[in-house]
């Protein structure tokens, strides 16, 4: 990489630098850019030598394309024995000659490698000479890899990793895989104490039957995060006899059988808006599988049927209702139960949201429910208004928790715009009112208003809460801190932000 030398001006800018500690030095190095890290290095012989000697500033290298591989050579190796991270993005197999040299020379000192591969052209023929040199590059030990990804966005996997792969022995190191670009046929010896695993389910499952493929406890034994996302609804019912059309699908899956600490699951959108679909075999290997789930989180509006029975699989049991948004069109569902570690967790629509939880009310499904936890965004706000069933139905309901969503805070720092407000009816079971800021670096920048109005804080609670006996605050700064003081009702706990 060509840097051209800093102007005098530029030189003379960072002479106060040079009177700090190497110790100051390296962690104001250490929140730049790489470039600006190298172009603030050669401003000085010391400035070059402090940077030079903290190798921890050259373990993360910028991603780079088969291009540009070539910026990066001279500092794959200054990290030293704490490893270095490889990115190269938008590679074609034709790369591959390129690429895999280099691969196979800094194997041994990567502790992250990302592949990420371009969805070859239609019509191309499989180059497997070329896929031959990434599986040599591939074959040899990296004994300071945590991290391996092997991505692509297209729709069949290229072939299988060969069982050779980082020397056929346990990766030391290894945790985490992503595996959309080849597919794995069984148990591989280097995965073997992989714990977190992001994959397509035709990359983990290559065979259309489930009876077939391995349980993902074969495949990584040590796993406790499981990642599938772009699954197919399953077709293998339908007239069409392509055998790709349930590549995806999840009937491919074997259910699981063993305890997985998180499973997150995401559907392909190639349906039309507003059509509900009917998955029954996906519903009935959640049913097979959900016992053994700890976090399950579902994103799959198209079939109400699956996060129906996702929900309803811990609803009896929840002790926490948390309302957040997911994007601009959908929210977040999560159930908690007494046990904190399971979660049940659903993307949906506001309207599909409403009629859920009207319907859970309406049959006293939340018997246990203790703690509701609402965003101040409106879609989500809102459901203390437009669920028709009464939140008063909860008869061991006691807390409510507002999470400031800073985009609902206007700059006279009231979190709920009026109408809203008047149209909340009380929550005369209410005795805990906590309040709680989410981080938000575009408030921290000053981009929107980073303050609570204390007053409106009282109004809220006088009027949604008005029998609530404690109120805390958590990490928000207040407009007038002190009028909480005034409010003997309640017991005010104030923790600001510092």
């Amino acid at each position: 990489m060509t840097v051209p030398n800093p102007p005098v001006a530029n030189s003379l800018s960072y002479a106060g630098l040079l009177d700090l500690p190497d110790e100051v030095l390296c962690e104001i190095l250490s929140k730049l850019s790489f470039r600006s890290l190298l172009c603030t290095s050669w401003v000085s012989h010391r400035l070059n030598t402090v940077a030079a000697a903290d190798l921890t500033l050259w373990q993360r290298l910028p991603a780079v394309t088969p291009e540009t591989l070539h910026i990066i050579q001279p500092f794959i190796a200054r990290s030293g024995p704490l490893g270095v991270e490889l990115t190269i993005r938008n590679i074609l197999l034709s790369d591959l000659p390129q690429v895999c040299p280099f691969v196979a020379n800094n194997l041994a000192r990567l502790q992250y490698l990302c592949l990420t591969f371009i969805e070859p052209e239609e019509g191309y023929t499989l180059d497997h000479n070329a896929l031959d040199l990434l599986h040599d590059a591939l074959s040899r030990p990296a004994p300071l890899l945590s991290y391996l990804a092997l991505d692509g966005q297209f729709y069949e996997p290229f072939d299988a990793l060969r069982p050779d792969i980082l020397g056929g022995v346990v990766g030391p190191q290894l945790r985490v895989l992503h595996l959309t670009a080849f597919d794995i046929d069984g148990p591989y010896a280097a995965f073997e104490g992989v714990q977190s695993v992001v994959a397509s389910v035709g990359a983990l499952f290559p065979l259309p039957s489930a009876s077939d493929n391995p349980g993902i406890h074969k495949l990584f034994p040590a796993i406790q995060a499981l990642e599938l996302s772009e699954i197919d609804i399953d077709l293998a019912n339908d007239d069409d006899d392509d055998e790709d059309v349930d590549y995806y699908a999840l009937a491919r899956v074997p259910p699981i059988d063993q305890p997985l600490s998180s499973l997150f699951l995401s559907w392909h959108r190639a349906v039309f808006p507003g059509d509900d679909l009917e998955d029954e075999a996906a519903v009935e290997w959640l049913k097979s599988s959900i016992q053994h789930v700890g976090k399950l989180d579902i994103d799959y509006q198209e079939c109400p049927a699956v996060w129906t029975a996702v929900l309803a699989s811990l609803v009896a049991d929840a002790r926490t209702l948390r309302i957040t948004p997911n994007d601009t069109t959908t929210v977040e569902l999560a159930l908690w139960s007494h046990d904190r570690d399971i979660v049940r967790t659903a993307s949906v629509t506001p309207p599909q949201a409403h009629a859920q939880l009207d319907d859970f009310l309406r049959r006293g499904e939340f018997a246990s429910l203790d703690t509701l936890i609402i965003s101040t965004d409106r879609q989500c706000i809102e459901f203390l208004i437009g669920v028709p069933s009464s939140w008063h139905k909860l008869a061991r309901l006691r807390e409510l928790g507002l999470l400031i969503d800073w985009h609902s805070v206007d700059r006279a720092g009231s979190f709920i715009v009026p109408e809203t407000l008047d149209a909340i009816p009380p929550l005369d079971d209410i005795r805990t009112l906590r309040i709680q800021a989410l981080p938000d670096l575009q408030r921290r920048q000053g981009a929107r208003p980073s303050k609570i109005d204390a007053a409106f804080l009282l109004d809220f609670t006088r009027r949604i809460t008005p029998k609530a006996t404690k109120v805390i605050v958590q990490d928000i700064e207040l407009f007038d801190a002190e009028d909480p003081a005034a409010y003997p009702e309640c017991d005010f706990t104030y923790t600001p932000p510092w």
